[in-house]
This record gives structure tokens, sequence and C-alpha cells, in this order.
């Protein structure tokens, strides 16, 4: 009988399945975040498998959303009771496979960056100005921007989009490395352009993430959320250096979407629809 060693037993069952064991390196932090409640759920049929969220500026008290793959390009704009209050329609535009959605606090930005095989030859992301809830319900919209990227070590899937507000870049993180990639450039329409990687970090699995205008970062996978905190050092070098906490999380059935509010606590919601129901998570700041 073969015995193999138990760190390399270990790593197989983490590869094999959405647990990280090197997620437990980063301490529990109980003292920023209240523990999440659920405050609503989504039921709307045009919400089955929602994988992004972003707090709405022009909207408060709102959340922006959308499907994953093959689903309508379009976004949702929700209240914090889980009903659709808006429809937006980007005409001509396609949701191969959206993953998430961030904003500069004027415009949002659409990943459509997810490739589960890593064959895609280059992903996307759409831009247009947030929409403001007015008296409709549903509205399409046609001046819409794109820009096409490619990843100059190959192609990658992804599942996370943050906007750095200290250099007004867009942010990608990639999801299957076993030391996932850190990827920034600034929004150009029309263009297209290849991405270098900037660093890398012994985590994987990333589903989404987000920065908040003090420079607060929050990412993360399906069993753990990671917490960075202000800093004036680049982002470049936080995310090498690693993640200071990990945040007590309740682990959703599928959890691929987060969003900091403007009073710093934040939101997520599972992308699984179980029982036609997808739970809203609040999480209150403490301190």
């Amino acid at each position: 009988m073969k015995f193999w060693p138990i760190s390399l037993l270990l790593a197989v069952i983490a590869c094999k399945s959405n647990v990280d064991i090197r997620d437990g390196v980063y301490p529990i932090n109980q003292s920023i975040f209240e523990n999440g409640k659920i405050i609503s759920n989504i039921t709307d049929k045009r919400l089955l498998e929602t994988s992004g969220l972003e707090y709405s500026t022009k909207n408060p008290g709102h959340l922006w959303t959308h499907n994953d793959s093959q689903g309508q390009p379009s976004l949702y704009l929700i209240d914090t009771l889980g009903q659709v209050k808006l429809t937006v329609y980007l005409n001509g535009a396609e949701n191969y496979d959206w993953e998430d959605i961030t904003s500069d606090g004027e415009h949002l930005y659409i990943a459509e960056i997810g490739d589960n095989r890593a064959e895609r030859e280059s992903i996307k992301i759409f831009m247009l100005e947030e929409p403001k809830l007015e008296t409709e319900d549903s509205i399409a919209i046609n001046d819409w921007l794109e820009m096409e990227l490619t990843y100059t070590n190959g192609a990658r899937d992804a599942e996370t989009l943050m906007y750095d507000f200290q250099t007004g870049e867009l942010v990608i993180v990639s999801k299957r490395d076993e030391s996932c990639y850190l990827y920034s450039f600034m929004f150009e329409a029309g263009e297209s352009k290849s991405l270098e990687p900037k660093g890398q970090i012994q985590l994987r699995m990333f589903t989404a993430g987000d920065i908040n205008e003090s420079g607060e970062i929050l990412l993360k996978n399906y069993n753990t959320i990671f917490y960075w905190s202000a800093s004036n050092l680049s982002l470049k070098e936080r995310f090498v250096k690693g993640p200071e906490y990990t945040i007590p999380y309740v682990v959703e059935p599928q959890g691929e979407a987060i969003t900091f509010a403007p009073d710093n606590s934040f939101y997520t919601v599972s992308e699984f629809n179980e029982h036609s129901k997808q739970n809203v998570y609040h999480y209150q700041r403490k301190m």
C-alpha cells in the first residue's frame, strides 16, 4: 500500500472542492461587522442566478444586480426587500458570462469575464451611466460603451471586478488559479488591451469583491470573506501581502456577490436560487 504525505492529501482535497485550507491562515475578526442577517428574499423569476451586486449611488437604499451566463443583457435594480424596481436592458449587448458589477460613483461597469474552461480569446467590460429610478419600471439603453481585454498570461476564469478609488482603475481578480492573479487597468471605451498580471495571492476561488472609497477591501470565495483595512499602500502591495482578517460569514449555497454600502456595512446575495428564493444578507458595521 502506498501512503501519501498528509500535506499532499490535504492539497488534493482542497483542489477537488471549494474549500481551500489556506483560508484558515488568516485570523477571524468579529469586531468590525455584525453577523450577517437575512433581510429579504429575491423571488422574482427574472432573477434566477444572481451573480453580481453593487449598491446604487443614484438610488439610495437600492442594489444593482444581474444574472450569470446566458441570461438577458439586463441590469436589475432591487430594493432591500428584494423587489425589482427597475430593469435596464442593454440593446445590442450579450450576456455570455456576466460575473460582477462595480461603480465609480457615476458609472456602472459590468464584468463580461466568466470563462470556466479558460478558453475565451477575449473578455469585455461594459460601461454605462448609472440610471436613476423615476417613473418607468423598464428601460432600454443604446449609449453603453465597451472595452475588450485579453490576458498576457493566457485565458483565465474570473468573477471579480472592483473599482480602485485611489487610482481610478478597474481591477480583476482571477478565480481558479492556485495563486490568483490581480489585473488593473483604466477603462478606455472602444479599445482592446492586453493585461499583464500585477501580482498574485496565495488564495483561490474568488467569486466577488469590492473596494470602498476609504480603501477597505472585501474579497470572498465560497466559504470565506477576506478583509483589508484602509491603507495608503498600493492595491498591488496590499493584495500580494494578503488580507489582514477574515469576517464571520454565513456561508450561502453559492455566494458570488458582495458590495459595500455607503455606511461601510456590506451586503451579499446567493447566486443559487433555492426553492425559488435567493437570500439577501446584510452585515451591519460595528466600528
